[in-house]
C-alpha cells in the first residue's frame, strides 16, 4: 500500500544528533516505492509573469524573475529529520537501514514555470509525481519496502510527530494532487500578506 503524511512537524537534529528544534515538511510519501519527501514549491504564482528556473549540476537553484531561497539546503533539513527519526529507533532495528534512507522530490505545480534541471536531483510537474515515485522500483523490478515495514515506519513516524496530524492511505488519484494544490493555496495567501504587510499593518 501507499500511504501519505501530510504536513508533519518532526524534530529537527544538529550534526551530533541532538534534538536542537522542529522542522515542518510538506509531504512524506511511504510505500512499497520507498520512502520520499516531497517539497512543494509555488513559484510561478503570479500567472502573467514568467519564470524560468535552473538547478545547476551542484544542486544549485536560480530562479529568474523572483528571489530564490536556499531550496536544496531547506530539503536537506527535512531529509534529516526524517531519517534521524527512523535510524533511531528501537522499533526499527530489523529494518535494513538502506530502506530507511529518504529520497527527496520537488514538486512544481505552476505550468508557467520553465525548467532546466542538470542535477540529480528530482524536480518533477505534478503529473509525473507518480511516475517519479515508482521509477526505481519499475527498474529494478524489486519492492523497498514490505507492507509490514511500511506499517512500522509509519507507527514510528506518527509517534514522532510534534502534532497530531491525519494519515490517509490512498490509491494515487486527484486526492492527492489537491492536497499538492491546497498547500499551493496557503502559501498564496500568506505571500500576499508578507508582500502587502505595509498596507495592512
Amino acid at each position: 500500500h501507499l500511504a501519505y503524511i501530510k504536513n508533519p512537524t518532526l524534530p529537527e537534529f544538529d550534526s551530533n544528533g541532538n534534538v536542537v528544534g522542529a522542522t515542518e515538511i510538506d509531504f512524506i510519501v511511504i510505500s512499497m516505492f520507498g520512502i520520499h519527501v516531497l517539497e512543494v514549491k509555488n513559484y510561478g504564482a503570479n500567472k502573467n509573469q514568467e519564470q524560468k528556473l535552473t538547478i545547476s549540476r551542484d544542486g544549485q537553484w536560480q530562479r529568474i524573475g523572483a528571489p530564490q531561497e536556499n531550496v536544496t539546503n531547506q530539503n536537506d533539513l527535512h531529509i534529516a529529520a526524517v531519517e534521524g527519526v527512523l535510524f533511531g529507533s528501537k522499533q526499527l532495528k530489523d529494518v535494513a537501514p538502506v530502506k530507511l534512507l529518504t529520497t527527496p522530490v520537488f514538486v512544481i505545480p505552476n505550468e508557467n514555470v520553465e525548467i532546466a534541471n542538470y542535477s540529480a536531483e528530482h524536480v518533477v510537474r505534478v503529473g509525473l509525481l507518480y511516475d517519479t515515485l515508482v521509477h526505481d522500483v519499475r527498474k529494478t523490478r524489486q519492492v523497498v519496502l514490505e507492507n509490514d515495514e511500511i506499517t512500522k515506519i509509519i507507527g514510528v513516524l506518527k509517534e514522532a510527530l510534534e502534532e497530531n496530524r491525519e494519515f490517509q492511505y490512498f490509491l494515487p488519484n486527484e486526492a492527492f494532487l489537491s492536497d499538492a494544490y491546497e498547500l499551493e493555496r496557503r502559501y498564496n495567501i500568506a505571500q500576499y500578506i508578507y508582500e502587502q504587510r505595509e498596507q495592512i499593518y
